[in-house]
């Protein structure tokens, strides 16, 4: 988690929250993030997907881009 937020570990509702987030970006969006697996462990290796940042989408809006 070094990478994401502030880098702390997040406490279970902030997973839940987090989860939420990415269940409604797919839902809105028709896009989002998937989880990434070491196929060895089945540790969690990190995130990939399609996912624009709510800072870009405001900033469009801004200029008119959808």
């Amino acid at each position: 988690m070094r990478w994401i937020g502030d880098g702390g570990v997040r406490d279970e509702q902030q997973t839940r929250h987090g989860i939420e987030a990415m269940e409604r970006e797919w839902d809105t969006q028709g896009s989002g993030l998937f989880a990434v697996e070491i196929r060895s462990t089945g540790e969690l290796a990190g995130f990939t997907g399609l996912s624009v940042p709510d800072a870009c989408r405001s900033a469009w809006r801004q200029r008119g881009v959808s």
